[in-house]
């Protein structure tokens, strides 16, 4: 009996030591996780997309720091702003230079009409609620405050679309709700989306 109280003992133990062992990894991992997501350390890398860097920019959205380019001498935009993660993406992962420069707000052009080329940046114009569809990889163009906001369609799904965006403390990933009137999908009620841009 003495044997058996022994066995059950150890085995408690055992289990006990296993548990705290899951435990304590977890709270790590997840300790590690927030400080990296929301460090507060400029230029540090806190997500990547398509082997592209989302850089951190802190707190401030509107600290700008020098002009980065391609090594090819191609202007990204300013480290590490939303513009300038949307010019590399589209430079280096699917090898297209944007064309023009300015602020996030000033990439869609509302003289376009649906569906057609807007020049000053060489892409496909979609305006949100006309009809069409974000697609991966698409631009999706913010309009609200004196700049504006760029960010990546990186998942499109019946009840939302996910974007991935840089300049945006401690969420380099989002959720728009899709909502369809007459049909035709909006995207993100309330959050002053243009549309988005789309390579041909």
């Amino acid at each position: 009996m003495k044997v058996r109280n022994n066995s059950l003992r150890l085995i408690f133990y055992i289990f006990i030591a296993i548990f705290l062992t899951i435990v304590f990894g977890t709270i790590i991992s997840f300790i590690t996780a927030i400080s990296y997501k929301y460090s507060d350390e400029i230029g540090k890398v806190v997500d990547v997309y398509k082997n592209v860097e989302i850089y951190n920019n802190g707190e401030d959205s509107k600290k700008v720091f020098e002009i980065n380019k391609s090594q090819d001498g191609y202007i990204y935009g300013y480290k590490w702003q939303c513009v300038e993660f949307i010019n590399r993406y589209y430079h280096d992962a699917l090898h297209f230079s944007i064309l023009g420069g300015g602020n996030a707000n000033e990439y869609f052009d509302t003289n376009v009409k649906n569906g057609e080329l807007n020049a000053k940046r060489g892409l496909i114009q979609f305006k949100n609620g006309d009809g069409d569809k974000p697609k991966v990889d698409d631009i999706v163009v913010f309009t609200n405050g004196e700049y504006g906001h760029l960010a990546i369609i990186s998942k499109v799904k019946e009840e939302y679309v996910e974007i991935v965006q840089q300049n945006v403390y401690g969420k380099t990933r989002d959720k728009l709700r899709i909502t369809y009137k007459d049909d035709k999908p909006f995207i993100g009620e309330g959050k002053s989306i243009a549309g988005w841009l789309r390579k041909d």
